[in-house]
C-alpha cells in the first residue's frame, strides 16, 4: 500500500484492513517503476493512486465493498495529470504529485471516508502517487533533485484515465501482509451514465 501516508498498520485488527485504490497501467507504470529503483527506502507495492488509505475493518469485507459500490455508483471516469517530483516532509517519501482530477480523487475520497468506512487518517490526505522512501533526510535534497530531473526528461505520458476503482483487503493475521484484491468497480462513461429511462447504471462489481 502507501508508507507515504499511512506508515505501519501493525497487526490487522477484527476483519482485516481495506483500502482503495487505482492501478496505474502502462506506458507511467514501466516509467514510473523505473524512476523507484534508484530510491532508497522500504519495498513498495505495484503503482497505484490510493483513493481511500488502509484502515481496520470492523465488519465483513464484502460489507466494505457493498458501500463502495454505492459511493461510486454516479461516478465516472475522469483524467488525472501527474505534476512535480515532491516530498512528503512528515515521512520523508517522495511522491508524484497530481495536477487535473485532484479534485475528482479528494471527492471520491471525502465520500467514501465516511459511516463504516470511517477511519481517522494519520496525515491529510493528498492525490499523489509513491515514488520511494523513506530517504535519509541528509540525501533528500541531492534525491529529490535527480528524480525531478529524471521525471522532466522522462517520455512519460503526464495524462491516464481513471476507470476502475480496485478494493483490497489484508486478511487479519497475516503473516505475509500481503494485499489480495477484494473487488474493483468500473466507472461509467459520461454517455452511459443513464438509461434510455433516465436511471442512473450501477457499476460493475469484478471480484
Amino acid at each position: 500500500m502507501n508508507p507515504s501516508k499511512t506508515g505501519d498498520l501493525g497487526e490487522a485488527k477484527n476483519q482485516g484492513c481495506f483500502a482503495v485504490v487505482c492501478y496505474v497501467p502502462d506506458p507511467q507504470k514501466s516509467i514510473i517503476e523505473a524512476l523507484r529503483h534508484s530510491i532508497p527506502g522500504k519495498p513498495l507495492s505495484p503503482v497505484h493512486i490510493t483513493v481511500l488509505p488502509p484502515r481496520p475493518l470492523p465488519f465483513d469485507v464484502d460489507q466494505a465493498n457493498a458501500r463502495v459500490g454505492q459511493v461510486v455508483r454516479s461516478a465516472t471516469t475522469f483524467e488525472v495529470e501527474l505534476s512535480e517530483v515532491l516530498c512528503f516532509p512528515e515521512t520523508d517519501f517522495l511522491y508524484l504529485d497530481i495536477d487535473t482530477g485532484s479534485l475528482q480523487i479528494r471527492e471520491l475520497h471525502r465520500e467514501l471516508n465516511t459511516t463504516e468506512l470511517y477511519c481517522a487518517e494519520a496525515y491529510e490526505f493528498r492525490p499523489h502517487i509513491t515514488l520511494g522512501g523513506p530517504v535519509p533526510r541528509d540525501l533528500m535534497s541531492e534525491t529529490q533533485q535527480r528524480v525531478a530531473e529524471e521525471w522532466r526528461n522522462s517520455s512519460c505520458p503526464r495524462r491516464l484515465r481513471v476507470e476502475e476503482l480496485v478494493c483490497l483487503w489484508l486478511a487479519p493475521g497475516s503473516e505475509s501482509r500481503e494485499w489480495s484484491r477484494a473487488g474493483s468497480f468500473s466507472l461509467q462513461r459520461e454517455a452511459s451514465r443513464q438509461t434510455a429511462a433516465g436511471a442512473q447504471v450501477p457499476p460493475a462489481l469484478k471480484s
